[in-house]
């Protein structure tokens, strides 16, 4: 399974024991690939704790309620696109198009600040993923003109 498939598959178990277990199936020899989903998936958990509060209920901090807030770099990146990407397999494309948005603009601005060739090389994978979703969130809810320009910087990105 790749990244997006172990995601996808551990959010949808709610026993966190059960859960554990089939990541650890999984993730077995791949130590790398669990360091990236326990974050992400605690963010996840994080994120939909708060969304399903009423509006304002025990809100301290409007950053809290943004998926991957406390995370930096590529992390931030990848955790947004990701939550997309799910959000897309749902068909909930309105809840999809901030975070795949935000995720595109984060691997920019924070790309720029970022001197690691490692960490360079983490947010232009992350930005192409994230483009090729924002194309299949656009493909999905029938907005051809959208898909066509992220298509365009999907080009532009391979060049």
């Amino acid at each position: 399974m790749n990244e997006l498939d172990l995601f996808a598959a551990a959010i949808a178990i709610a026993v966190p024991t059960e859960r554990d277990a089939q990541l650890d199936r999984e993730c077995s020899g791949r130590p790398e690939l669990r360091k990236r989903l326990d974050p992400l998936l605690d963010q996840h958990a994080r994120a939909h704790h708060l969304l399903d509060r009423p509006n304002g209920a025990d809100r301290n901090d409007e950053t809290a309620l943004m998926p991957g807030a406390s995370l930096t770099g590529p992390d931030r990146v990848n955790c947004r696109a990701l939550l997309g990407a799910n959000m897309i397999g749902q068909k909930k494309y309105a809840e999809a198009e901030p975070l795949l948005v935000q995720a595109y603009e984060d691997s920019i601005s924070l790309a720029k600040k970022e001197s690691s060739s490692e960490l360079l090389a983490d947010f232009a994978r992350y930005r192409a993923e994230t483009v090729q979703r924002l194309v299949q969130l656009y493909d999905a809810w029938a907005k051809p003109a959208e898909a066509a320009k992220w298509r365009k910087e999907l080009e532009r990105n391979k060049k």
